[in-house]
């Protein structure tokens, strides 16, 4: 499995806007490949984050609490279920909400089948029921029911709500 140390910067005149931490997290999952890629997410200053040295010498909480939330998914610590994503920071509540919410969608993206990952490929792709069934060459009907077996509109509403979260915690 590869790993991705995600960051959050809180620091002043960072170019990140927190809330789309939440799509990045779920850009990383477009396709099947990735079900298998862990995502530690840390939050706060990111001393170093404008230089250029490999990214396990970078120093700063952000950085400190990405590497921890890593290590935790790669030893399941305190997991009695398959997780893929987990958030770190300062706030306990915060983190402990955010990796309850994502420990959940974690479950969901590891039962998606491989033509439930075209079909939600495709309508991201293309936007619309009947387009993505064009592309497919399949009718609506299977497009919508490969969407909601897909659990699409749950993995897009867990998106909106952890933006929503975010926002909320770093304004």
């Amino acid at each position: 499995m590869a790993g991705l140390c995600g960051l959050l910067q809180t620091a002043p005149g960072s170019q990140l806007r927190p809330a789309n931490l939440a799509l990045g997290a779920r850009s990383s999952r477009r396709f099947r490949a990735n079900t298998h890629l862990r995502v530690g997410i840390g939050a706060g200053p990111g001393a170093g984050a404008d230089r250029d040295p490999p990214v396990n010498r970078l120093n700063g909480p952000a950085f400190i609490f990405a590497r921890a939330a890593l290590e935790s998914v790669k030893r399941r610590a305190g997991h009695k279920f398959n997780v893929l994503t987990e958030f770190r920071s300062r706030n306990a509540v915060f983190d402990s909400t955010a990796n309850l919410i994502y420990g959940l969608r974690d479950t969901l993206l590891l039962r998606i089948k491989d033509k439930q990952w075209e079909t939600i490929k495709t309508f991201r792709i293309r936007r619309r029921l009947n387009a993505a069934a064009h592309t497919l060459h399949v009718d609506n009907s299977t497009v919508s029911r490969n969407l909601q077996r897909g659990y699409f509109w749950q993995l897009e509403q867990t998106v909106a709500g952890m933006q929503t979260l975010i926002r909320s915690e770093w304004p």
